[in-house]
């Protein structure tokens, strides 16, 4: 019997959380692309994962060789219990790789105290695979913990959509979701890689104006005039990136996948990915760096 089909409502769920980047080992290379950065961090996340389950393992005298035939399509380890108080994960098997708390308490800043929280900018860039409006709402509530803080400064969205032109209505439905899923939990609201017309058309139809869009300059030799013109007079930010249009190709996803011991990767779909970074306000040190995966089984 497949195991990935019983019970029929239970859904698989997978978080990687890389942690903070900027002292640990991922980045020794000295390689900054941004989505080099995010893959090396995610596998060297399993790796460590991995690592402490097999010494687990060891010392109670399991080994993960012996796996029951029934269960190898799953995941190592699946984590039934809630992510954050109060949400209803009964239909649901999730794990979490993600940072021990040890390590999190010494990484600067992902935990938050008042006092540092008034003096660093938590900033957001969200690359959306997933239309539901629960993806949005998920990536935030999972960056809200992480940093143990009520509120992000600037959330950027992102709509992976290689070989093909953003749709309007594609970019209007994810702006009103994120106007109901953000609202009172951050401050400015931007986009990524819109065009003069589809900037315009929408901050025409925002009911919360659009503050910044990223351009890429690999794309884009200059900003355009009309762009230029149209964001000085709205008080809309035109920043640049150099992120790719899809931040974690699908080979990529699939790969991360095997690592963590998932056979059939085809049946599991990307949700989003956030990169996360805050920066100390008055120093304008980035003081932590890391990158977070969702992905659920289809």
């Amino acid at each position: 019997m497949d195991s990935l089909n019983t019970p029929a409502a239970m859904r698989q769920k997978i978080y990687v959380d890389t942690g903070n980047l900027l002292p640990c080992a991922a980045k020794k290379d000295g390689s900054y692309h941004p989505q080099d950065e995010a893959l090396r961090g995610f596998k060297w996340r399993i790796g460590s994962w991995k690592k402490n389950r097999q010494d687990i393992d060891s010392q109670s005298g399991n080994h993960t060789g012996e796996k029951n035939q029934s269960n190898q399509d799953d995941l190592m380890m699946m984590e039934n219990n809630n992510k954050f108080e109060g949400n209803d994960t009964s239909n649901q098997s999730i794990l979490f790789i993600r940072p021990s708390d040890d390590e999190t308490n010494k990484s600067p800043l992902l935990a938050v105290d008042n006092e540092k929280r008034e003096n660093s900018r938590i900033m957001v860039k969200l690359f959306l695979y997933s239309e539901d409006q629960s993806a949005i709402e998920d990536a935030i509530d999972t960056i809200l913990d992480r940093f143990n803080t009520s509120y992000i400064d600037t959330v950027i969205l992102a709509l992976p959509s290689p070989g093909k032109e953003l749709c309007p209505d594609r970019i209007r439905r994810t702006w009103s979701q994120a106007e109901q899923a953000l609202r009172y939990r951050v401050k400015d609201i931007g986009m990524s890689d819109l065009d003069t017309d589809q900037l315009i058309d929408l901050h025409s139809f925002a009911t919360i104006k659009p503050t910044s869009n990223q351009v890429n300059l690999e794309m884009c030799c200059s900003i355009p005039e009309k762009m230029s013109e149209f964001s000085h007079e709205r008080g809309i930010k035109i920043l640049t990136h150099s992120d790719p249009i899809d931040f974690l190709p699908i080979d990529q996803f699939h790969e991360l996948l095997r690592d963590c011991s998932i056979n059939k990767v085809e049946r599991w779909q990307r949700l989003w990915v956030a990169r996360y970074t805050s920066i100390h306000d008055h120093k304008g040190i980035v003081m932590c760096k890391g990158y977070v995966l969702s992905a659920e089984q289809k």
